[in-house]
């Protein structure tokens, strides 16, 4: 009984509104048409019932990749989930990411949002030598 007390007192401590926390990074700002970003999200919270992350839509991105976990910590009650997201970028331009909303039991928390800039991918030099074939002599 005493342990239950402690970890609720800790999740309190931690989470005075009772909710938790949310918060999204990214592995990078800027790239360019056809470069990959890696975006994160983190979501903290007592340990009551399971954590479910929503995306918003990724104008200028497919998703490539999307990798889930989650970990409960027996000391303080507190459940991470995260988030990994593996984006291609697909057009030019500036963009921003997220918020995402997260929630968890009744309480929904937003994450920030991070700006991203994307560069027109960049185009081979007109004047740079080609390789030759050896078997044929053509430029590749």
């Amino acid at each position: 009984m005493e342990g239950m007390v402690a970890l609720v007192l800790a999740a309190a401590l931690l989470f005075p509104q009772g909710g938790g926390d949310a918060s999204l990074a990214a592995d990078r700002t800027t790239l360019q048409v056809g470069d990959s970003i890696t975006l994160t999200v983190t979501v903290r919270a007592p340990e009551v019932g399971p954590i479910d992350i929503d995306e918003p839509q990724f104008a200028g991105f497919d998703v490539v990749e999307r990798r889930d976990r989650s970990q409960v910590s027996v000391g303080t009650g507190v459940r991470t989930s995260r988030r990994d997201l593996v984006l291609r970028a697909t057009d030019p331009g500036d963009f921003s990411m997220g918020p995402f909303r997260a929630r968890v039991g009744g309480t929904v928390l937003l994450t920030n949002a991070v700006r991203v800039t994307v560069a027109a991918a960049a185009r081979p030099d007109p004047h740079q030598r080609r390789p030759r074939d050896r078997r044929s002599g053509r430029t590749a």
